[in-house]
């Protein structure tokens, strides 16, 4: 089952989609991983680093943090669309966390977007990743 994690000390949200035997990792910025599976192509997973210091201003020109609606947006491409075409990832109807991938239009993955980050590290803390 996919749920969200919010490391307390490496000050990450970690969120793993499915498990890979062989993955590759990408870090297209200094504040995100991805992993994808090695055979296939497909997102096994996300880390976003320096959260705390993401959320309170001290984003850049690919991550928004819009604190009205407690959304973290991150745009891996300059041609993110926000809304066109995504692939929900994660969806608690409780706590109103939304995790989706967005896509371009022939399926690639463009960014990201989490609503609800603070519940998420509210709720959904561990001490360690390992």
């Amino acid at each position: 089952m996919i749920k969200p994690r919010y490391d307390s000390v490496l000050d990450s949200i970690i969120v793993s989609i499915d498990e890979c035997e062989e993955t590759i990792q990408s870090s297209p910025n200094p504040y995100i991983n991805l992993d994808f599976n090695f055979k296939t192509g497909g997102v096994c997973g996300f880390q976003i680093l320096k959260i705390t210091s993401l959320i309170e201003g001290h984003a850049c020109d690919f991550i928004e943090y819009t604190e009205s609606c407690d959304n973290l947006s991150v745009h891996l491409l300059g041609e993110d669309d926000t809304d066109g075409m995504c692939d929900m990832v994660f969806l608690d109807n409780v706590l109103n966390i939304l995790i989706v991938f967005n896509r371009d239009g022939v399926g690639n993955l463009t960014g990201l977007e989490i609503t609800g980050v603070t519940d998420i590290m509210e709720n959904f803390t561990i001490t360690n990743a390992n």
